[in-house]
């Protein structure tokens, strides 16, 4: 998987994340939880200017801050 790829799989799954607890979450945690649509936006706009600019082979030297994020949602290295 290419790094554009990985941004757009970790973008996918806070879309897709679920929290049945959201009511009774403390501030941080509610905090948390409404940034991941605005984070899942900055990983998809990241993935595209990747693909438009960027070979995939230097990708992970272009954008290691957003990949590191990727990888800890992904649960990749």
């Amino acid at each position: 998987m290419n790094p554009a790829d990985e941004l757009r799989t970790a973008a996918a799954a806070l879309r897709q994340a679920r929290f049945p607890a959201a009511m009774t979450a403390t501030a941080s945690t509610a905090a948390l939880i409404g940034a991941r649509l605005p984070l899942a936006d900055w990983l998809d706009a990241t993935a595209a200017t990747l693909d438009a600019n960027t070979h995939p082979g230097w990708q992970e030297t272009v954008a290691p801050h957003p990949l590191a994020v990727a990888r800890a949602i992904n649960g990749t290295p």
